[in-house]
């Protein structure tokens, strides 16, 4: 049995005659050796039709009555990182074609936090920083014990915190309270160490220790549209901007098929330093009050949001504390605004862009829309436009605050050199954007180069071209290799980049904490110059995470 992924939605299941297409192999761990069984396989033809099995005990699977064509695969399993195969196999009938793989294990912190007397410190709540990707919770809380566990954590470096329930006491005329603690014992986040985990490494042996410093009040009232106090709003007191990098955006383009039984897929993904870090939050009381009890010198921002989805609103102000308490502060909230963005062809004539339309048709619009993605740094909520082809032309749903300035996609032949805003590039930077502000224009160019070669014995290897730091900003692009190892990156914007190859194409990317460390001992620089073609052969290297 097959069955179709485009009938899906409405549970079409279809039926075929068998054939004697045969598929085998064995999954194991990467790093023991040792079979993994109940790994689910999944098999996919050119036609789209998924083919399923699972591992047994030995870890082995067996996929039987196929039909002859070309087939790639995907393997997955909780606490295993996902992986997929480099190239399609060709499956011809009588012939079994054998596919064994190695997943590699996530991997883990263990720790505990204590009190300032040396005593395990419960329930304290723990956070790590960066995220994996596709993980929605970053923090957990510590036992009665004090102890803390982040299992199934991607390979890469990670920053661990503590940060407990404020609480003050004076000692020697000052108040002095709890405050967050970066792991081994710093209060200031750009201090923090840094934890590397490889693949199926289980890290432990961190202990944090709390401490106490002179703190002070940061009080206030969080004021709606109409000026009135707002119950039950949610204040988080934000520290300075983060410089450990994250994947800020992820794309799969598809490109063509250089060479049969390459995959027709390039990731291109963008890294750059984490949103500022959450500090603590409290809420606010029914006359719209607020409260930090203990907070240590510093240019603190305040981020308050309603939560609601159907009218969001939010607001941010500054929290500058210094010797002494800081009281009356106001943070006005207000509903999402649009901001104007204009191009520069650079006279040029815009390139046309198809657009498929409801009836099947293809239709040319003039002009590409023109577009900025704005990352919130202060954790201002997101809003989904209903029906943005209406407001074309805008960026809507930007609430007040701090963001950073990221340039989007090329068009055509064309490519984003710079992001102008008040009559200064702004690409990758953090800017105040509040209502008024604008017009963003974005400055295009044309002659987009070209980065082609061979990667020696990289048949199903993976390539990384790894871009310059732009305003802390790194984009790579990943693309897997055909048959004699040749690879092929079209439409790469002129610049400075580094170039490695790897012997799988790991879906979970490079690990964007260590960007570009993680590259560079492993790639060869290139320039790319416009309309121009770089040729470049590459050896392979052994996937290092």
């Amino acid at each position: 049995m097959r069955v179709n992924l485009s009938f899906l939605a409405i549970a079409t299941v279809t039926l075929y005659a068998q054939s004697n297409g045969v598929i085998e192999g064995r999954v194991t761990n990467s790093v023991t050796g040792e079979a993994v069984p109940g790994v689910k396989v999944r098999f996919l033809d050119r036609k789209s039709y998924v083919h399923y099995a699972t591992t047994d005990a030995s870890g082995s699977y067996r996929l039987t009555d196929l039909d002859d064509g070309d087939y790639t695969a995907e393997f997955t399993k909780e606490s295993f990182s996902r992986s997929s195969q480099g190239s399609y196999s060709h499956v011809s009938s009588g012939l079994p074609v054998r596919v064994d793989m190695q997943l590699k294990p996530w991997g883990s912190l263990r720790g505990r936090v204590i009190d300032e007397e040396g005593r395990p410190a419960a329930a304290v709540r723990v956070e790590r920083d960066p995220n994996p990707r596709r993980s929605l919770d970053g923090d957990t809380v510590t036992d009665q014990n004090g102890e803390f566990l982040f299992a199934d954590l991607a390979p890469g470096s990670y920053t661990v915190a503590a940060k407990p329930e404020p609480k003050t006491r004076i000692q020697d005329g000052l108040r002095v309270g709890t405050v967050a603690i970066y792991y081994p014992s710093a209060t200031d986040s750009s201090l923090a160490a840094r934890l590397t985990v490889r693949v199926g490494e289980n890290v432990s042996g961190i202990d944090i220790r709390l401490k106490s410093v002179p703190v002070h009040r940061v009080t206030g009232v969080v004021l709606n549209e109409a000026g009135k106090p707002a119950a039950q709003m949610i204040v988080k007191l934000m520290g300075p901007a983060s410089t450990t990098r994250r994947e800020l955006g992820i794309s799969a383009i598809m490109i063509p098929s250089g060479a049969p039984g390459s995959l027709p897929m390039m990731l291109y993904s963008t890294v750059g330093p984490s949103a500022a870090p959450e500090i603590a939050r409290v809420t606010t009381r029914e006359d719209g009050a607020f409260e930090f009890a203990a907070v240590e010198p510093g240019d603190w921002r305040l981020s308050a949001e309603t939560g609601d989805f159907e009218n969001p609103l939010s607001g941010v102000a500054s929290a500058p504390v210094s010797e002494k308490d800081l009281e009356g502060i106001q943070i006005r909230l207000s509903a999402p605004f649009p901001v104007q963005i204009t191009q520069d062809w650079g006279g040029a004539q815009p390139p046309a862009l198809p657009m498929l339309i409801q009836n099947g048709r293809v239709t040319t619009r003039e002009v590409p829309s023109p577009r900025v993605n704005l990352v919130p740094v202060e954790g201002q909520p997101s809003v989904i436009v209903a029906d943005p082809s209406t407001n074309m032309a805008r960026v809507n749903s930007v609430f007040p605050g701090r963001y950073r300035v990221m340039p989007a996609l090329g068009v055509a032949d064309f490519y984003p050199a710079a992001i102008m805003l008040n009559g200064r590039d702004v690409s990758g930077q953090v800017v105040e954007v509040a209502p008024g502000a604008g017009p963003f224009q974005i400055l295009y160019k044309s002659g987009l180069g070209h980065v082609r070669g061979t990667v020696e014995k990289g048949d199903g290897a993976s390539v990384f071209l790894v871009s310059n730091i732009v305003g802390d900003i790194l984009t790579y692009r990943q693309i897997p290799c055909g048959p004699g190892g040749a690879y092929d990156f079209t439409q790469v914007p002129p610049g400075e980049y580094y170039l490695a190859a790897f012997d799988r194409a790991e879906s979970g990317g490079l690990p964007a904490a260590d960007l570009p460390a993680a590259i560079v001992p492993f790639g060869s620089s290139v320039r790319v110059e416009a309309n121009a073609t770089v040729s470049a052969d590459l050896r392979l290297n052994r996937w290092p995470w």
